[in-house]
């Protein structure tokens, strides 16, 4: 069986657009399934 995290976040359209949300949870996404990425960026 696959690990699985459900990540959701809430957004207030009037201030962030739906696509910039989209955007930053791909951010997180990645920064979890590759940790060391995090740590590289803070180099």
């Amino acid at each position: 069986p696959a690990d699985l995290m459900n990540l959701s976040i809430s957004l207030d359209h009037r201030v962030i657009d739906g696509i910039e949300g989209a955007q930053f949870l791909a951010v997180v996404k990645g920064f979890l399934e590759d940790p060391h990425r995090l740590f590289a960026e803070l180099a």
